[in-house]
């Protein structure tokens, strides 16, 4: 701390030691002077163990600054250490990219006598990459926005361990979280193997931990991750996962796995070396989903035979990625970089080097794929016969291959020179891979490369554009791809859009074609075109989920999308709206500094200054959208007659209910229905907005009737909500409050209109042609005797539907037998107390379900909302009515 070039604002010691030795602590803590830094030392208030000290620290910190969005933390375990400027460099890196998390490299130190290990920070945060393992962030180099902390929730307290992974998926799933990655290794990490360690193999809390990591996540999980998660949990520290925890894997014995295999090219045994690529060019497994091969020449050449060039051939043949390093490129640029910083760092002979220059090589490649395995084969010679029909661990059995663990590929650090030379070597033969494939399926002559992303590479004969996906960003499911090749010539007169000409599955891979055409690239601008483009996606029944610059063109036709992969989606009412958002960004903001980032927070939050004047932009492409998709989710409702439904909905934003209003407006010609009416609880919108969003809704043909302030001000001075809510205040009130009056306004219209029913939605939600399915079942349901229906919805929090509905029907359960002995027309007492004991007892509850722990699903006690007045039992007598039978009914 006395190093940093930077001294921080404050310095927190958490003690989370025993008794005897906090005396000890205590004074060397208040015998540190840092000038400028406020020192403070805290025994551990909370749970024993990391989680319980940080969470200590935090609410500390909370307390004392008050200013949690203008304060950053770091975080610097007691046996780590930071060079000198980590903070002043993790600080001036996030106020020059207005990022709210920084994450530097790390360098693993295991002994005094052996090179430290580096390893980089991950270069985005997703959370995939930390559901099966650490990509590179723990708690000393995790340098964090607190405002974003709080957000997702601070350390979970009930995790012994891989708490840093934990707390990235949950900073991960909000989505809205600015992360870079700050270059270098700034922070020392001590894992000498002479002392017990947490992450020490057999470790009781490294054990408890993963079993708890393992409980809360396995849900989110692929049939992958879990593979990769128990893979690795076995191998590095003697895990086995709970019994009681039935999990369902694929019957095969072998995972389904992307590899790279790193092969040499001996030029003295090239029949070896020839007869081994022959039989990967064979290999035909299922549980294989991406082969990429790294070929690294050893030898002279024997004459004008190139033996590398005939094996990469055969590989690219048979559908493999190939990339092949060999002489030349080793005298080259490639090589002089890596055998210059490789050399001298390892401390082996230049004749070893090759070596560590192929599990180097691999390693650049795997880090384009996620989640694949690397394996060398360091010989050539084979005892016996490949087995016939092998599945994927036999043939690396066959081939000796040895598995290289991530946590072994930390490289001591290589010059950016060395990295930028690989990375331009990984682009050349991957395109060329690419257009080998391409070829094979396609008689062509010339082709020009246009361009080379995350997933694709793309190439044009100046007829066609052929784009060839390799690498996606996840791996696609079939139903993606399948969805994909039903959209084969069905684009032909959408604007903006190029027909889809072939949609190839070609192994692993894909090739998508369709028409080319001269463009330029797309700078900003165009509104009216862009506006054409969302029409004709939404009139086709597709959106993009990546609108951006960079994925358009501008053409002779028009501003056109030429993003045609894994963005494509079948049209949501959500998806659609975020489309629309981003185009309007693009249109209007092109040249932003951060635009991806920009885009990411502008899909929740409206309050943007650049979100100025979308009302207008999202005005001109009205409601009348992709109603057309099926909804195949619901079997033909029994015969009823039409009914009657009004809707209730609050809302202080116009902008966010339009959309809910237009997809209404849409469902009021469904034969299921005879009048549809939507009644807006006017909770501080802006007047002008309110109005002419219910105009435009009207003119739809949608009966809108708005409750105003004005209203709702005379009806609880009357009495009409209550005693206890007889002071309606000016300007918005809270939503318990807000709540409490629609259900009062929407319970006397049903009441008035014996037979209809009630439909109560938040003003983001939204409608599409499930809702004119489902809607033919309510007069089923009710003769059934069910008066209350509950589900989860799409767009939902990641809080898994069936766990949901659980929270649900637990909750329902307790408020039906309280609800049971209060006398009618009662208002709900104030039960604040009560709930503040529950919540500081289960802090982990998110009373909106947008829970990121599982406290309350084990003891789900919480069963009212801490504000006095917030649910009215207007129907209590019918709620005892009709309990227990609603209880069998929704289980």
């Amino acid at each position: 701390m006395r190093a940093q070039t930077r001294t921080p604002d404050f310095l927190v010691v958490v003690d989370d030691s025993t008794d005897g030795r906090r005396h000890d602590v205590r004074d060397l803590v208040h015998g540190l002077a840092l000038p400028g830094c406020r020192v403070g030392y805290l025994e551990n208030a909370r749970s024993a163990g990391a989680s319980g000290s940080w969470n200590t620290g935090l609410d500390f910190v909370l307390r004392e600054v008050g200013a949690p969005e203008a304060t950053f933390v770091a975080i610097l375990d007691d046996d780590d250490a930071w060079a000198p400027g980590y903070l002043e460099r993790c600080l001036h890196f996030a106020e020059d990219n207005r990022l709210d998390m920084v994450a530097c490299g790390l360098r693993r130190i295991e002994s005094d006598i052996s090179a430290p290990l580096v390893r980089e920070a991950p270069e985005s945060l997703r959370v995939q990459d930390f559901l099966t393992g650490n990509p590179g962030i723990q708690g000393s180099n995790l340098f964090v926005r607190l405002s974003v902390l709080l957000a997702a929730g601070g350390f979970d307290e009930g995790l012994r361990s891989t708490t840093d992974r934990d707390l990235c998926i949950r900073l991960a799933d909000l989505g809205t979280v600015r992360y870079g990655r700050l270059s270098g290794a700034l922070v020392d990490h001590y894992a000498d193997s002479d002392r017990a360690r947490l992450s020490t193999r057999g470790s009781g809390a490294k054990l408890e931990g993963l079993t708890a990591f393992w409980r809360k996540y396995v849900g989110r999980m692929t049939t992958d991750q879990r593979r990769a998660f128990l893979d690795r949990a076995a191998t590095l520290f003697g895990w086995r996962p709970p019994s009681d925890i039935a999990v369902m894997l694929p019957p095969d014995d072998e995972t389904k796995k992307a590899l790279v295999l790193g092969l040499f090219v001996d030029n003295d045994r090239p029949r070896d070396l020839l007869e081994t690529v022959r039989e990967l060019a064979g290999w035909r497994d299922d549980t294989l989903v991406g082969l990429d091969v790294v070929l690294l020449e050893r030898g002279r050449r024997r004459g004008d035979r190139a033996v590398i060039d005939e094996a990469t051939v055969l590989l690219r043949d048979a559908g493999a990625g190939c990339f092949g390093l060999s002489n030349d490129h080793q005298n080259g640029d490639v090589g002089k970089v890596l055998l210059a910083h490789l050399g001298p760092l390892s401390g082996q002979p230049a004749a070893d080097l090759c070596n560590e220059m192929l599990r180097f090589c691999c390693d650049r490649v795997a880090g384009h794929r996620t989640g694949t395995e690397i394996w060398i084969v360091e010989g050539s010679e084979r005892d016996a016969q490949a087995p016939r029909g092998a599945h994927a661990m036999e043939l690396l059995r066959w081939l000796d291959a040895t598995k290289v663990d991530n946590d072994q590929l930390a490289t001591p650090h290589v010059d950016p020179t060395a990295v930028d030379a690989l990375e331009r070597w990984i682009h050349r033969e991957r395109v060329a891979t690419a257009e080998h494939r391409v070829r094979r399926r396609f008689s062509l002559g010339q082709l020009r490369l246009l361009g080379c992303g995350s997933e694709a590479v793309v190439f044009t004969d100046e007829r066609t554009v052929y784009k060839c996906i390799d690498y996606w960003k996840t791996r696609m499911p079939q139903s993606q791809l399948d969805f994909l090749q039903g959209q084969v010539g069905q684009w032909a007169n959408a604007p903006g859009l190029y027909a889809l000409r072939n949609v190839i599955e070609d192994g692993p891979w894909a090739v998508l074609t369709y028409d080319y055409e001269t463009s330029s690239p797309y700078e900003g601008g165009h509104e009216v075109d862009l506006l054409c483009l969302l029409g004709g996606c939404r009139d086709v029944g597709v959106v993009c989920n990546n609108v951006h610059p960079k994925n358009l063109v501008v053409t002779r036709s028009g501003v056109k999308l030429i993003d045609y992969g894994s963005d494509i989606r079948p049209w949501t009412p959500l998806g659609f709206e975020h489309m629309a958002r981003r185009a309007f960004l693009a249109c209007r903001h092109a040249a932003h500094p951060d635009l991806p980032s920009l885009m990411r927070r502008a899909l929740t939050d409206d309050q943007l200054p650049e979100m100025a004047g979308y009302s207008e932009f999202r005005a001109q492409l009205g409601e009348a959208s992709g109603l057309r998709r099926t909804a195949d989710t619901f079997s033909e409702a029994p015969p009823h007659p039409p009914l009657r439904l009004y809707v209730g909905v609050i809302t202080s934003d116009p902008t966010v209910l339009r959309p809910l209003l237009g997809g209404l407006a849409s469902l009021g010609s469904s034969g299921s229905l005879r009048g549809l009416a939507a009644l807006v609880l006017d909770n501080g919108s802006p007047p002008q907005e309110l109005d002419a969003v219910v105009r435009g809704a009207r003119r739809e043909g949608l009966d809108v009737a708005v409750i105003d302030e004005t209203r709702q001000r005379l009806d609880a001075t009357a009495g009409g909500f209550g005693d206890a809510l007889r002071d309606r205040p000016q300007g918005q009130v809270g939503i318990a409050m807000a709540r409490t009056m629609l259900q009062r306004y929407l319970g006397a219209v049903l009441a008035a209109d014996t037979g209809s029913f009630g439909w109560v939605l938040d003003d983001d939600m939204r409608v599409d042609a499930r809702a004119e399915a489902y809607l033919p079942w309510l007069p089923a349901f009710r003769e059934r005797g069910i008066d209350v229906l509950i589900g989860a919805y799409e767009g939902s929090s990641p809080n898994p539907p069936l766990n949901g509905l659980r929270v649900h029907l637990v909750d329902l359960l307790h408020n039906l037998h309280w609800l049971r002995n209060l006398p009618e027309g009662m208002v709900l007492p104030d039960r604040t107390a009560e709930n503040d004991g529950l919540r500081a007892r289960f802090p982990d509850y998110y009373y909106d379900l947008s829970r990121k722990h599982t406290g309350h699903l084990e003891m789900p006690d919480l069963i009212g909302e801490g504000r006095s007045g917030s649910l009215l039992p207007w129907r209590g007598r019918r709620c005892r009515g009709f309990r227990d039978r609603a209880i069998r009914r929704l289980e």
